[in-house]
This record gives structure tokens, sequence and C-alpha cells, in this order.
């Protein structure tokens, strides 16, 4: 069996990870059921894989989640950070239109949003909306105040960008920050009416009790 994971953006169609290029890894799941309640993601260690999604608050409050968009082999040191979240959530477009490099950015993101970490919780203003639309993908990409080395060197890991779509009826795994509350974890099955998320990309359904096995990240 293989099995894909998700953060819950309310994006279609936007993909995280490049499974080709990354080494299959372990991410816990926390004990979640499939069809059961939600359970709160912890990152009491400071292992987890899920720092780098958070909380967007803008015009909405929204999940967020920082992603890296760049190919094999080039430098990402100089380069911003980014994050995806919902189109509606940091702006308010037209169904056919679309916003480009909108400053000043609304809002901020905090990362690190775990309910057993709140002091370690990583503020990150947004300095502009680089993209923004409800044209057929309800998507925001937003352009945050710090680089994406200084993000990753805070203990902020990102999620690289694939192409791989999941299957109907393949079990996933749902990861985002709904309403006030803390990073949450639920575990679906694609196709069942958990269309609004982020999907981390699949890999081999081989990993101890508890956790699961996975090599990247992408969009439903």
């Amino acid at each position: 069996m293989r099995r894909r994971f998700l953060t819950a953006l309310g994006v279609t169609g936007w993909l995280l990870g490049q499974p080709s290029t990354l080494a299959l890894h372990q991410v816990p799941i926390y004990g979640a059921r499939d069809g059961d309640a939600p359970v709160l993601v912890s990152n009491a260690d400071g292992q987890s894989p899920y720092t780098g999604i958070g909380r967007y608050l803008g015009r909405a409050s929204c999940t967020a989640v920082f992603i890296t968009p760049f190919r094999d082999g080039e430098d990402a040191a100089a380069a911003p950070a980014y994050a995806l979240t919902n189109g509606h959530c940091p702006d308010f477009p037209g169904s056919n239109q679309v916003l480009l490099n909108q400053p000043p950015g609304r809002g901020q993101v905090t990362f690190n949003y775990f309910a057993d970490t709140t002091r370690g919780q990583l503020v990150v203003p947004v300095t502009r909306s680089s993209y923004v639309s409800m044209k057929g993908q309800d998507i925001a990409v937003l352009e945050l105040a710090l680089r994406h080395d200084q993000l990753r060197a805070r203990g902020i890991e990102p999620w690289p960008i694939t192409d791989v779509r999941s299957d109907v009826s393949e079990p996933i795994a749902v990861v985002g920050a709904p309403g006030s509350s803390f990073l949450r974890l639920a575990s679906s099955t694609s196709g069942t009416g958990m269309a609004s998320c982020a999907t981390l990309a699949p890999a081999s359904h081989q990993a101890p009790p508890g956790r699961r096995r996975f090599r990247g990240a992408r969009a439903r």
C-alpha cells in the first residue's frame, strides 16, 4: 500500500514535492485513524516535519505552508521565502481576476505552530502577495520577510514542488490549523470530501506503528 500526506490549505491543483529526487522519510501521524476526529500534532522533541505548516493571519485566518520552488542545483541562499495559502485569505479577487505582486503584504505567518511549542513559535511578516487568484484555483503565493535560508536556519522546513497527483481512494493524511486551533492531523482517503488540501507525494507504507513513510508534498 502507498500513502500520501496532505496539508489542509483549501487549495486544489498546486503541488508540493519532487518525489523522484527526495529520499523516503518517516512522518509521524500521532495515532490518527481513518475517519476519526483530527489529533493534535506535537513538536516537543523538536523533530516534527510539520514546522513549515503554519497559521496565516491576514484578511482571513488560514493554513499556510512554506514551500521551496527551486529546482535541484539552484541556489536558494539569497531567495525570498514563499508560502502558499488560499487566494481568499490575503485578498478577495473576482472570479476571473489574478492579482500579481501586490505590495505591501498583508498579515503574517506563524510557523512551528504546535500546541506544545507556543514559546517557540516564529512569526514572519508578509512583504507582498506575489500571486492571488480564485480563478479556477483558490490560491495565493506570499513572499515573506525572511529569506529562504534564514527561515530554514530557524528550524522551519519547506516542502518542494511536484506534479504527482493522488489516485481516487488512495489513503491520505491531512495537516492544518483549523479555526483558532493549533496544527491537527486527520487520516482519510483521497476523493472522500477532503478536497481542500495540499498533498505530500507518496512513499511505501512500511513504517513503524504510528508513523508513515513519505517523500515530498503536493496539493490536490
